[in-house]
């Protein structure tokens, strides 16, 4: 039995459980007697979002036999089949042989959960990249507005680094505060979504992550709005007044 169904029982630790006698109703039996020979531990072998269920894994006689499981090498698992199909004709020729991997039976329990998580990725890298078309949009317009005043500063002796420092500045306090924004949001719906799964992470473990992820969209933001500022600094500043 799992940890689950000897807290049912009311046994405090597996000590307490091993040789002892209880009685299970289950599978068309009424009040089975069973010895208890091990525990383990919980694991979740229905859906990831349910509860874990009280688990019994006994005997069963050969008139009982519904299905077995066994290990097999990857490797030559056809040969192993055709030996197991073999055993089964001869020990139950009455019922027919059949069976299935549990690698697919796995896959197809969180299929769905890969497809969120292509889903989810895409609309990541969507969201990236019309995030840095806005950007890029807004600082053409602020440095389109601010053509003279690069021209003035230039002919005053302000170099190019002076420049990009100064139009930086401002688009790096915005993207501060929007990450700081961002980043507590993030967490709070990602650690929301994880209450849902029985067994998940603890969040908080991986805040390396979320500086990371900051910092990306810090480097992300800087390269399209350094690539725009970079291009109207380097225009000549006589070619600005002159047109201004």
């Amino acid at each position: 039995m799992n940890e689950k169904t000897l807290e049912i029982f009311g046994f405090s630790c597996a000590e307490d459980a091993i040789g002892k006698t209880v009685y299970v109703s289950c599978c068309m039996m009424e009040n089975r007697p069973f010895t208890i020979i091990g525990v383990k531990k919980n694991i979740v072998f229905e859906s990831i979002n349910q509860e874990v269920v009280p688990l019994v894994v006994h005997y069963k006689d050969k008139e009982a036999s519904m299905a077995i499981t066994v290990k097999i090498d990857g490797n030559n698992h056809l040969d192993a089949i055709r030996h197991l199909e073999a055993v089964w004709a001869k020990y139950l020729p009455e019922r027919p042989f059949e069976f299935k991997f549990l690698d697919e039976k796995i896959e197809k329990t969180f299929v769905d959960y890969e497809k969120n998580f292509t889903l989810i990725c895409i609309l990541s890298y969507l969201s990236l990249i019309i995030a840095c078309l806005g950007l890029f949009g807004l600082v053409s317009f602020i440095t389109q507005q601010r053509t003279k005043e690069i021209g003035i500063r230039k002919v005053l002796g302000a170099d190019m680094s002076n420049i990009m420092a100064l139009l930086l500045k401002d688009f790096l306090q915005l993207l501060l505060v929007a990450n700081l924004i961002a980043l507590p949001l993030s967490y709070f719906f990602i650690d929301s979504w994880l209450q849902s799964f029985i067994v998940h992470i603890i969040l908080w473990k991986y805040w390396p992550l979320f500086i990371a992820s900051g910092m990306f969209t810090l480097l992300m933001a800087c390269l399209t709005v350094s690539y725009k500022i970079f291009r109207v600094a380097g225009i000549n500043p006589v070619w600005i007044l002159r047109n201004e």
